[in-house]
């Protein structure tokens, strides 16, 4: 019985490290583990944008960085959290409202302004989707229900 118990606990332990041969054949792995890190990164790059790229001036363009920027890290810090895939939903929805803001609000004078806009909403949703998407595999994968 002792035997069965601590045999137990050893294959416990080596599923819960992947091994380097492991993290060699899912490199998504790693990347997935530190999903809320970068999109905390793409929100606090928002927040820093209007004064790196000299628009804080703007009054459209600052202030959509600055909430959506705002609103990304609160998203990310809350899902790292409380993972759920509505934090994933949410970021998709952030990025696709920063993509399209400088087509919808106007006002984005420095060109500056709606380049990063755009490029920041890309890699929101890009990375939301991808996320996303693994997120059903895995679902698939368990057997559980396919619906995102």
């Amino acid at each position: 019985m002792d035997f069965h118990y601590s045999r137990r606990s050893a294959q416990h332990k080596v599923s819960s490290s992947p091994s380097s041969a492991a993290r060699l054949l899912y490199p998504d792995q790693e990347l997935a583990a530190n999903q809320d890190y970068v999109l905390a990164g793409l929100g606090i790059w928002m927040v820093a944008s209007p004064w790196l790229f000299q628009f804080a001036g703007s009054f459209t363009p600052r202030w959509t960085a600055l909430i959506i920027g705002t609103l990304v890290v609160l998203m990310a810090f809350e899902n790292k959290l409380w993972p759920s895939r509505y934090g994933q939903w949410a970021a998709l929805t952030l990025g696709l409202l920063l993509f399209c803001s400088p087509f919808f609000l106007g006002g984005y004078h420095p060109p500056q302004a709606a380049a990063n806009a755009v490029t920041i909403g890309a890699a929101l949703v890009g990375w939301s989707g991808w996320s996303l998407a693994r997120q059903h595999d895995e679902r698939v994968a368990a057997g559980l229900s396919s619906r995102l």
